[in-house]
């Protein structure tokens, strides 16, 4: 079963941290985007990183709290995990998606960082240009949001819709039906905890709900809007 614990309490967000690298740039290509207006030549932004640090005593907590529950809107390619980051999507074959990781700064401060990655196609749509005026305006729940698994509906909708085979198994064998039942339960803790019997990311619960292999029909009813979290966080960023 999934803990929810309360978003906000003792974490903290700092929004888009740039380094002086970063910051130079940015300050070179707004000073020059006059010049570049006046003579016509308007730069064209092919990708777009928005960056969201967050400080917290309890890093691993809320780290295990955001891959249980951080949720890609129309995700198109499988999420996965490379050394210590977790992607939601192949990035390099996807026009968003989101990124993962532990931070350590050169105050030595650790935070874990949530970064927002926008690909082209998605920043015309949005109608982005230079100087990058529409980004602070951006809804990040557009793209992302925080829901979780309903585990009590899997484990009671599968025992009612292979009901018949469970009761075929007790006909032919008293007390078969229960082994079913384990096999189907079996099944599910597949799709929810990995081996040790942690929860699994929830984009993993998401693709195995999907797949044609083991996917069930209208999975999107087995999974919930966590509105007090999607809304607080909604404001601290806004803040």
């Amino acid at each position: 079963m999934i803990n929810r614990p309360h978003a906000g309490k003792n974490h903290r967000c700092n929004k888009k941290r740039v380094n002086p690298g970063q910051f130079a740039k940015y300050i070179i290509a707004a000073l020059a985007y006059p010049a570049l207006k006046f003579h016509r030549i308007l730069p064209g932004v092919s990708s777009i990183e928005l960056t969201l640090d967050f400080y917290t005593s309890a890093q691993y907590e809320l780290r295990r709290f955001f891959e249980s529950h951080l949720f890609l809107r129309y995700q198109k390619t499988d999420s996965i995990f490379y050394r210590t980051t977790y992607y939601t999507n192949n990035l390099r074959k996807s026009s968003k998606g989101v990124r993962l990781c532990d931070k350590t700064h050169g105050d030595s401060r650790r935070s874990l960082r949530l970064e927002l990655e926008l690909k082209r196609s998605v920043i015309k749509r949005l109608g982005i240009q230079m100087p990058l005026t529409e980004v602070d305006s951006l809804d990040l729940l557009t793209f992302f949001c925080f829901k979780y698994l309903i585990d009590d509906k899997l484990y009671s909708y599968f025992p009612r819709v292979y009901r018949k085979q469970i009761e075929e198994a007790d006909k032919r064998r008293p007390g078969s039906g229960d082994l079913t039942r384990q096999i189907i339960w079996s099944w599910i803790s597949s799709i929810t905890e990995d081996d040790y019997g942690r929860d699994l990311p929830l984009m993993k619960e998401v693709e195995t709900l999907k797949s044609k292999d083991q996917g069930i029909l209208n999975y999107s009813r087995f999974i919930d809007f966590l509105d007090d979290i999607n809304s607080k966080f909604s404001k601290q960023i806004a803040a």
